[in-house]
């Protein structure tokens, strides 16, 4: 017959098996950040993967896009568009260390790239990009074959 304690110690061992995974996954970013290697591991435990974090938005004549991209210079992003996916890529430059040891670095230097599909055919030849205060905002005028029609009932 098994304890109470041999349930509780199973459940115990569960959540320090993902804590004890959370924290592997944070030694390789570590080891990575530190070598200036431009790969972004992320742990599937942690919330929100992915860079830059991004707000997608649709309306009836065009999606919205709003990337979060604080300390890069907008001259080092690159937005490309293709019917209805949506590249971001950019850098953020290297830091070069001044005296002192880091003992924590949660900003990661390096190139990005972000994909994702947008939910329409996009007009490419429309689209345009604004900066400001590190949000970069991109209005993507939907394809006239994406745009809803109206039809008259005789």
């Amino acid at each position: 017959m098994r304890s109470p304690n041999h349930t509780r110690r199973r459940e115990m061992n569960r959540w320090d098996l993902f804590r004890e995974m959370d924290a592997l996954w944070r030694e390789v970013d570590d080891i990575f950040r530190v070598n200036h290697v431009p790969l972004q591991f992320e742990s599937s435990f942690r919330a929100g993967n992915g860079f830059p974090r991004l707000a997608l938005k649709e309306l009836e004549d065009k999606v919205l896009v709003e990337a979060m991209v604080p300390g890069i210079d907008p001259k080092k992003i690159d937005i490309s568009v293709m019917r209805n996916t949506l590249s971001i890529a950019g850098e953020r430059e290297v830091e070069q260390p001044d005296q002192g040891t880091w003992h924590r670095r949660e900003r990661n230097n390096g190139r990005f790239m972000r994909t994702l599909d947008l939910p329409a055919d996009i007009d490419a030849d429309k689209v345009s990009a604004d900066y400001a205060h590190g949000v970069l905002k991109i209005t993507l005028p939907k394809a006239e074959s994406a745009k809803p029609k109206r039809i008259a009932i005789k």
